[in-house]
């Protein structure tokens, strides 16, 4: 395997236009890393000029010394010395995704603010360290992950704002869409008072991007009631920046309280009591995920990897996440299944793909799409954790493939449970994602666990 000044590559975990992710050892004490290379000018363009290259890596030193159980630690970096792109190296973690812990549903408000006040407190900390008042962490759902070992949500270094990249117009924009995407509000129009204030303090944050990270912290607090965060480390002070917090509401006088709650009387008395009923069951779900998730985690985490260890075999639960059911009656809940003879260049039918179909479920990048086909074979990935389902046995493959945690979180997928599918049709759902075969990028699917595939006979 390649080696990338004291990283080796083990193996290709995600690629795209932004950069690629592997999963690597260092070789000065063998443990595992993930390890990002990024393309600061995009696919097309070189690696970073030499002044950025300073600034890269004098970022880069600073933040190994940062340690913090919210953030994922930075083992090391540079820029590649024979094309000059950027890379970090950040400490390996046995976890899931917070998408996947949620699984579209969403947040009770103080769970989000939780979660915010957290992408907060670590950016302020790295900001004292670097001395740039900024958002430094990564705030896509797909990158935080829910680590054991009460660590709770982590999150990844901004690596692209270490050298000015991106983002610094933006500032605190992706922690207002991060809000939305926690609280499943994207898209929505919310009031201010929604989520406890949550929609307040989302409308100032767009209103007031280059306000600091110690003005954020002061009205995120303010909308849970909470004391303003005392002075010190992680308040993101190093620029200088005093100034009491913008748009903090103040506390409902009398009258306007009871105003409010007669109000929601109204809308209960309306019908809002169901859509009330329905978003608290949905929190509750939520919650109940990332607390199972947590456990699971700190009760079970992965060994290290060692080339020669089997795969670990749990007890094999029921093999109910195989539904068997006939092609005329679809899954509940689901659309029908593609017609026999769908050919790839035709829309796809309620929703569903055929996997030779790549440039359509290109197009729902980072979306969840269904696909259904005939399975021609499975293969495990180096590394022995990931299930490659393919639709076909071309080499490289010519067809949208999957990829399947062996451990899902809540049971390990055997060569027992996905043999038995092979030369069936069947119907996999998942989070549309990428990969470059041969320099073209090519669609795969992200699986949220054994669920997430089903059998036609």
């Amino acid at each position: 395997m390649p080696v990338t000044r004291g990283f080796q590559i083990e193996e290709i975990l995600s690629q795209d236009d932004r950069g690629v992710v592997f999963e690597a050892l260092e070789t000065a004490t063998g443990r595992r890393v993930l390890l990002t290379r990024f393309f600061p000018a995009g696919t097309a363009g070189g690696g970073f000029p030499e002044a950025a290259r300073r600034r890269f890596e004098e970022c880069v030193a600073v933040l190994r010394d940062v340690a913090h159980p919210g953030l994922r630690g930075v083992v090391g970096g540079g820029c590649d010395p024979a094309d000059g792109i950027p890379y970090i190296a950040a400490e390996w973690l046995d976890g899931r995704t917070l998408a996947h812990v949620l699984g579209g549903n969403v947040l009770a408000a103080d769970d989000a603010r939780g979660v915010l006040a957290r992408a907060l407190e670590v950016s302020g900390l790295i900001s004292d360290a670097l001395g740039a008042d900024d958002l430094w962490v990564g705030t896509d759902l797909a990158a935080l992950v829910v680590a054991g070992g009460g660590r709770g949500v982590v999150f990844p270094v901004a690596e692209r704002k270490c050298a000015g990249v991106a983002g610094g117009s933006e500032r605190l924009e992706p922690l207002a869409a991060l809000a939305e995407d926690l609280l499943g509000w994207r898209g929505r129009l919310v009031g201010a008072q929604a989520g406890g204030g949550l929609g307040g303090w989302i409308k100032w944050l767009r209103a007031h991007p280059e306000a600091s990270i110690r003005q954020a912290r002061e009205a995120l607090a303010a909308t849970g009631g909470q004391e303003a965060p005392a002075a010190g480390p992680g308040l993101g002070t190093a620029a200088g920046r005093h100034e009491p917090p913008l748009g903090a509401r103040p506390a409902r006088s009398g009258a306007r309280a009871w105003l409010a709650a007669a109000a929601a009387v109204a809308v209960v008395a309306a019908g809002g009591w169901y859509g009330m009923k329905m978003a608290a069951r949905r929190q509750a779900e939520a919650a109940n995920r990332l607390a199972a998730a947590e456990r699971l985690v700190a009760e079970a985490p992965l060994p290290a990897r060692s080339p020669r260890d089997p795969p670990a075999v749990r007890p094999s639960v029921e093999r109910n996440g195989i539904a068997r059911r006939s092609p005329a009656l679809p899954l509940a809940g689901e659309p029908a299944p593609l017609p026999p003879r769908a050919k790839p260049d035709l829309p796809a039918p309620d929703g569903v793909f055929d996997p030779r179909q790549r440039p359509q479920i290109l197009e729902r990048f980072h979306k969840e799409v269904t696909i259904e086909g005939v399975l021609a074979r499975v293969r495990l990935s180096a590394n022995r954790r990931i299930w490659y389902l393919e639709f076909s046995t071309a080499n490289p493959p010519d067809q949208a493939r999957a990829f399947l945690y062996v451990n899902d979180g809540a049971r390990t997928i055997t060569p027992a449970d996905l043999e038995p599918l092979v030369g069936k049709r069947i119907r996999l759902r998942g989070r549309v994602d990428s990969e470059h075969i041969n320099k073209v990028r090519q669609p795969k699917l992200i699986l949220h666990g054994w669920d997430a595939v089903r059998l036609f006979e």
